[in-house]
């Protein structure tokens, strides 16, 4: 799993949670049961329906958490 997203993505850029996967090596499916459990990365559709996106800002906070030892919580 690399240790960050690329600093090029502003913390705006909208990528899939697929490239996500993609980037962290592990599946849209893995992702998903994470998010659904409270555990992954915060997601969103657009018009409601389709498929799902996150920010490059939102990305890094999970993979930090991740790495970190507080999914699913502050790093307070």
């Amino acid at each position: 799993m690399p240790t960050r997203i690329p600093q090029d993505w502003d913390d705006s850029t909208i990528i899939t949670i697929d490239e996500l996967g993609e980037l962290l090596g592990v599946t849209e499916a893995d992702l998903s049961t994470l998010s659904d459990r409270g555990l992954g990365p915060r997601w969103t559709r657009f018009e409601g329906r389709g498929r799902r996106y996150v920010t490059a800002a939102e990305a890094r906070r999970f993979l930090n958490n991740a790495l970190y030892g507080h999914v699913g919580g502050s790093c307070a």
